[in-house]
């Protein structure tokens, strides 16, 4: 390339940014309720064997090829795949990450909005007339349904984003994770803190440590499999881009394992915050999306101290969403600077004007008496998330390991992963990549797109 990249600085840094862009909602909004939806720690189970035989060689071929390569991921997949074909590979992380990044921009907008209604105590105002479920319902809904709270939301938390961005890698993504993600993991141990001392906290550590292997059934696996890809941020050209500013001295096998290890951890340790309030007060463990929104603020209306808790749990969900929200946005950034020859600030800028466009759709289809609909009665939102999670992302992770196992071969991915590390891995670990990579990842992965697309139409 004929500009100077920049690049990551310390080993802290780097997996803290990498760990960030993993860490977001799938860990602490969509994981719990997931989990309880899917028996609960026969899911978890089922969970960590996923993220260890295909979470952890799928994170090492994206960050190796990221820096064997150092471009952005169009340009990293044609390079790579040398055909025209490949290089339409290379825009579908692309075309992926501006559908997700549409409506996490306006999800954590909500939560952006609920954090603020937490610290004013608006949220625990609760007509003695109605009862807390029709209010938080309807709290909800209207929150949604006014245009004017959920874009100047967002859009704050996206021009924040860009503001980070525009710093580069080393002063502004490295810079704010290393300082988030220490935050990040104080507030989740002060809320499981005083989860300890709620009554259900034994019955949750019972939920959350004692697997039912009765329940682990096809749809479980699938489940626990498509939620690793979500989570670990696999397949959506993030971990190649920031690929692409780690240097040569670094250790990527050892970059990957602690960013797996954080991510799982983080997501485990927000079921023990969450549950033992679930159980505490009678809710249902499974009983999906509404759970942050509508059923947990219920909870922090009737506990003691639920005035501190619920701001407290609210930042924490928000400064996941942020952290991933920047790497999200750096993929878009990478591809402006390369392909336009513009400048950081300049990409960062289109970058905010592109996405508002699709932050716009969804804020608007989100309405009750929105006339944007597909399909009948599908918003927008919906769409881009089935798309996503159903086709985009499970094509994409199959033809990274097709590309990685097939093009560029395994053997030169093992030479590119013992560049930087302090032993070589021995031959069980190397000829266990070589087998998942080749020959176990595309075929499941494609089955399981099939059952995703069957169960979700």
């Amino acid at each position: 390339m004929s500009h100077q990249r920049d690049s990551f600085v310390t080993k802290f840094g780097i997996v803290a940014a990498v760990a960030g862009s993993a860490i977001g909602l799938g860990n602490i909004w969509k994981y719990p309720y997931m989990v309880g939806a899917n028996g609960g720690s026969a899911f978890i189970l089922v969970y960590i064997l996923a993220v260890i035989f295909f979470g952890y060689p799928l994170a090492c071929s994206e960050l190796a090829l990221g820096r064997k390569l150092r471009m952005n991921t169009v340009d990293a997949f044609h390079a790579l795949g040398k055909n025209k074909f490949w290089k339409f590979v290379g825009f579908l992380p692309l075309i992926t990450m501006l559908l997700i990044t549409s409506y996490y921009v306006m999800i954590t907008g909500w939560v952006a909005w609920y954090f603020l209604i937490s610290i004013g105590g608006q949220i625990r105002e609760v007509p003695a007339t109605t009862l807390p479920a029709d209010f938080y319902k309807n709290l909800f809904s209207q929150m949604t349904a006014s245009i004017p709270i959920v874009l100047t939301t967002s859009t704050v938390l996206l021009i924040l984003v860009a503001l980070v961005n525009a710093r580069g890698i080393k002063k502004g993504i490295e810079t704010c994770s290393k300082i988030m993600m220490p935050i990040l993991f104080v507030l989740i141990i002060i809320l499981i803190g005083y989860s300890v001392t709620l009554p259900g906290f034994g019955k949750a550590c019972a939920y959350m440590c004692k697997p039912d292997f009765t329940a682990i059934k096809p749809s479980v696996i699938v489940a626990a499999i498509g939620q690793t890809f979500l989570s670990l941020s696999l397949a959506m050209g993030i971990l190649t881009t920031y690929g692409s500013y780690i240097d040569k001295s670094q250790d990527i096998r050892s970059i990957s394992k602690q960013m797996v290890i954080m991510d799982t951890t983080i997501a485990i340790l927000a079921g023990f915050a969450i549950f033992p309030a679930v159980f505490t007060y009678g809710l249902e463990p499974g009983m999906g999306p509404g759970l942050i929104f509508m059923s947990l603020p219920q909870v922090f209306l009737k506990m003691a101290g639920g005035a501190l808790f619920a701001p407290a749990f609210f930042a924490l969900v928000l400064l996941a969403a942020f952290t991933s929200l920047i790497s999200l946005f750096e993929l878009l950034a990478t591809y402006l600077i390369e392909k336009f020859r513009i400048s950081r600030y300049m990409a960062c800028a289109w970058g905010v004007a592109i996405l508002f466009f699709g932050l716009l759709l969804c804020t608007i289809s989100q309405r009750p008496d929105s006339n944007i609909l597909v399909f009948g009665s599908k918003t927008v939102l919906d769409i881009f998330d089935y798309f996503t999670n159903n086709i985009t992302l499970p094509i994409t992770g199959m033809l990274i390991c097709i590309l990685v196992g097939f093009r560029w071969k395994t053997e030169n991915l093992e030479k590119e992963l013992a560049i930087g590390a302090k032993k070589t891995a021995s031959l069980i670990e190397q000829r266990t990549f070589d087998i998942l990579i080749k020959w176990i990842a595309p075929p499941i992965i494609f089955v399981l797109m099939v059952v995703w697309i069957y169960s979700a139409s």
